[in-house]
């Protein structure tokens, strides 16, 4: 048992056993071909894998400090708990992007602190699984338009504007891909995350309507899910 009775290695080892089954899952290949593969992509998702672990179990360590509850004992027999670690585990093994990775490790922290209703577990994780980074960038600022927004939502004073507007103001790298931006708000609509379908980005309105907050109850709880415990 190592310190703060946080059971670093089984998760590690719970871990490496997801990782195993990852790569049994990738085509066999023979001879040079097989040695050039190994030498190429052991070592980075050696690395990655030990990454991942490492901040799962730094993320459990500060977690006790407020709940006497995360011990070794109830981890290991909280079987909420294990299954979350094997999910995340498996799609954090395929992902590099830090937005997607927070997520993760905080979806987990979540569920060994139970602040979360058991039945929405899966649900969050596979959202987790399925959105990119601009996803979840984009489900912020529906939430919470003004504080992501910051100086930009004071540009308009008490002029006319639109959603679409703020969010080419606060994102200036959708400006130029308005289809891609569509398709994100598309996404995050029919998920039920929030109350914003593409018909509404050029509706002008005043400022104050363009940052007005527009994510859903589900929305709002999946965001507590993978925000920092």
């Amino acid at each position: 048992m190592e310190e703060n009775n946080i059971p670093k290695a089984s998760l590690r080892d719970a871990a490496y056993a997801t990782f195993v089954v990852g790569l049994n899952l990738i085509p066999v290949i023979g001879g040079s071909a097989a040695a050039l593969f190994n030498a190429l992509l052991t070592p980075s998702l050696t690395k990655r894998k030990d990454k991942w672990m490492q901040s799962l179990a730094d993320g459990l360590v500060e977690l006790q400090e407020t709940n006497a509850k995360i011990t070794a004992e109830n981890l290991i027999n909280n079987e909420e708990f294990i299954t979350a670690v094997m999910q995340t585990t498996q799609i954090a093994m395929r992902n590099h992007e830090n937005e997607k990775l927070d997520a993760l490790k905080n979806a987990v922290l979540h569920i060994a602190n139970e602040s979360v209703e058991t039945n929405m577990h899966a649900m969050f994780i596979n959202l987790i699984d399925v959105m990119t980074p601009w996803h979840i960038k984009l489900l912020r600022f529906f939430h919470d338009p003004v504080a992501v927004a910051g100086q930009s939502a004071n540009q308009y004073g008490s002029s006319m504007g639109s959603i679409g507007k703020a969010l080419n103001d606060v994102y200036t790298d959708l400006k130029t891909n308005e289809s891609f931006r569509n398709q994100l708000v598309l996404d995050l609509y029919n998920r039920g995350l929030t109350k914003v379908d593409t018909g509404m980005l050029n509706i002008m309105m005043t400022s104050q309507g363009a940052y007005e907050s527009r994510t859903t109850n589900y929305g709002d709880d999946f965001l507590a899910f993978i925000s920092a415990v």
